[in-house]
């Protein structure tokens, strides 16, 4: 899934420091708000401001809810209140940077949004539904391809550019995440087996020689188990019905991957998006 980073994990500070940032326009969050609105009314999303600190989101005559917009230090989603067909409708808190000036601040900006949106439109019948995103496989994958519309309208289309500090953390990330998903995955397949030192090696540079060290590296190996791949698959399908849906309807995909009122699993997602497909290659 990876090509080896020709950085050791301990050296990615330094590598980090030398080099240079990826520029991008900075821009007010009452602006970044007002292009994300606009985005978002080609999903079938309209808006009305009851005042300029709360926002009500409608989608196809329904009420999905209410934002409660607010400036912070971070940008950041906080639930409120969940949605629920028939019952209740949601609330929640979005909090933005007065000014986004970097890539990160457009990136986590976007993400804030993303998760407010797919909270209040969420199309289960039931709160637990709604609450656990079940099913588990589909997961965040209507959230992440959100993301990935709703950056289109930006410089970049928010993706770093290359060779800039950005894409060497943003590598480093998705490498880090590998090396703990595949270290978890071997050692629930074979506890008493002590993870091969080609797993580090096939994804950094440099020499990691304690093997039975890795296991204990990280915490998430107590709470999700193997499962830490989940985030990483994910990512993956979410970019990839991205880039083959450009030209399709936003709106049915809006549909199918966040409201999902049936509450579907990604199989019949899936097929409902690319066509039927042999259950061995999901």
């Amino acid at each position: 899934m990876a090509s080896e980073l020709p950085v050791a994990p301990w050296d990615i500070g330094l590598k980090l420091a030398e080099l240079p940032s990826t520029e991008i326009d900075q821009i007010s969050s009452e602006a970044f708000l007002k292009v994300s609105l606009s985005q978002l009314q080609q999903l079938g999303i309209s808006h009305e401001y009851i005042d300029k600190h709360w926002l009500r989101l409608w989608y196809r005559n329904r009420l999905l809810g209410e934002i409660l917009l607010s400036e912070a230090p971070k940008n950041r989603h906080l639930l409120i209140r969940r949605s629920v067909i028939g019952q209740q409708t949601g609330q929640s808190q979005l909090e933005l940077k007065p000014q986004l000036q970097t890539l990160w601040d457009y990136q986590t900006a976007v993400t804030a949004v993303s998760e407010a949106v797919t909270q209040l439109a969420a199309g289960g019948r039931y709160y637990l539904d709604n609450g656990f995103a079940l099913p588990q496989d589909a997961g965040r994958i209507g959230e992440l391809w959100l993301e990935h519309f709703l950056s289109a309208n930006f410089s970049h289309q928010l993706q770093p550019q290359i060779g800039s500090r950005e894409q060497l953390a943003e590598d480093y990330r998705q490498h880090l995440a590998l090396f703990q998903a595949t270290v978890a995955l071997a050692l629930y397949q074979q506890p008493d087996t002590t993870p091969s030192a080609m797993i580090y090696r096939s994804l950094f540079a440099g020499e990691w020689p304690q093997s039975e060290d890795y296991a204990y590296s990280f915490s998430a190996i107590a709470d999700t188990g193997p499962l830490v791949y989940a985030p990483i698959w994910q990512q993956i399908v979410a970019q990839a019905i991205y880039q083959t849906t450009r030209s399709c309807a936003p709106k049915q995909l809006f549909e199918e991957l966040v409201i999902n009122e049936d509450g579907n699993d990604i199989r019949p997602i899936m097929a409902q998006i690319w066509g039927r497909m042999p259950s061995t290659e999901l």
